[in-house]
């Protein structure tokens, strides 16, 4: 199959110096390595690249990947992951001419003299029976951004095999008995669960839960909650927000059985905002990131409950921020008949225990 390299620059969208252009330096890295690509595995890893800003910051718009290998449409979809953490919604099909640009919907920036490692990961669709045995791999084409390219030449990637024999195993998911109902409120000053989820392991491999990223939805902003966390069996794991200030991701390295379930809440400080609106949404069903504890792969979590749909997969409950209730007003002081009643009181108890 003939390659192609597209390098796109836009122009007009960061004001950039003639005399001193940043520059984005393309780093080659150790590839994946191949291996099996199971029918409903996850986050797969097929290619990657490090990208170093170099003469003042990169903005960074997407990466182009192309669709390599025998195999026919076996992703249900693909993303880039930034350090181990996705940037951007999942890219669910290929153009015709087995293209597709990620990361479109989070550009970032990269600092100077900054660098980071992305992945190009894929998904598998349920059943591959008809592509079972073929090869299958993610190239990355091209970048899209506005600073000049140094460095850039097509990164192949590896090519795995496609299987619907090897079995992996799988997670339902409920929402959590913390999960507020309709017509949530909240205050400035409380601190309050938005989100709940419970996660229980079928019986063919316990699961580890790696990480879980969660959307900020509603007209709050960041600066009217802060202090985001994840509460997993009874520990506190803290939420980084990501760069567009919606997105909070949280590491966890907790394993999930089918002997009990396991209860992932999302918390948060309010501060501020009476007369917003706030929840945390998971966006995508493999925001919650999992992993065979067995086999090493990564499953989709299979949610039910009216909670659950395609998009957002876990609608998280609308609270409304609202003013914190006026205490009561101070007692007055006990009057002198009132003090000499308590005593009375508390001298006929001694008597009576004697």
């Amino acid at each position: 199959m003939k390659k192609r390299i597209i390098l796109l620059v836009l122009l007009g969208l960061f004001s950039v110096s003639t005399a001193m252009a940043s520059t984005l330096v393309v780093e080659q890295i150790t590839q994946p390595l191949s291996g099996l690509a199971p029918e409903g595995a996850t986050r797969i890893p097929f290619s990657k690249v490090r990208f170093r800003a170099q003469d003042g910051k990169v903005a960074l718009y997407g990466v182009y990947v192309e669709k390599t290998g025998m195999a026919g449409q076996v992703f249900s979809g693909v993303a880039l992951l930034r350090n181990g953490v996705q940037m951007g919604t999942t890219v669910t099909s290929f153009g015709a001419d087995n293209r597709a640009m990620l990361m479109a919907d989070s550009p970032f920036e990269i600092a100077d003299g900054s660098s980071y490692d992305l992945t190009v990961v894929g998904n598998m669709r349920d059943d591959l029976s008809g592509d079972d045995g073929k090869t299958i791999g993610i190239a990355i084409v091209g970048v899209w951004t506005t600073a000049t390219v140094q460095g850039f030449v097509l990164i192949e990637g590896t090519h795995r095999t496609a299987s619907s024999d090897y079995v992996i195993g799988a997670v339902n998911a409920t929402a959590g008995e913390d999960n507020p109902s309709a017509g949530s409120t909240a205050y400035p000053g409380e601190t309050k669960i938005f989100s709940s989820v419970s996660l229980i392991a079928s019986s063919v491999e316990d699961e580890v839960l790696k990480s879980v990223m969660v959307k900020a939805s509603g007209n709050a902003t960041k600066s009217d909650y802060n202090s985001v966390v994840l509460l997993v069996g009874g520990t506190n794991y803290p939420m980084t927000v990501l760069p567009d200030g919606r997105y909070y991701a949280g590491g966890i390295n907790k394993t999930i059985t089918n002997t009990a379930k396991t209860k992932v809440s999302i918390s948060a400080n309010v501060v501020g905002g009476v007369g917003k609106t706030i929840a945390f949404d998971i966006v995508e069903s493999t925001d919650v990131e999992l992993a065979g504890a067995i086999t090493g792969f990564g499953t989709t979590p299979i949610g039910s409950g009216p909670s659950f749909g395609s998009f957002p997969w876990f609608k998280g409950t609308t609270t409304s921020i609202v003013q914190a209730p006026t205490p009561p007003p101070p007692l007055p002081p006990p009057t002198a008949k009132q003090r000499k009643a308590a005593a009375m009181t508390a001298i006929r108890s001694l008597l009576q225990d004697k």
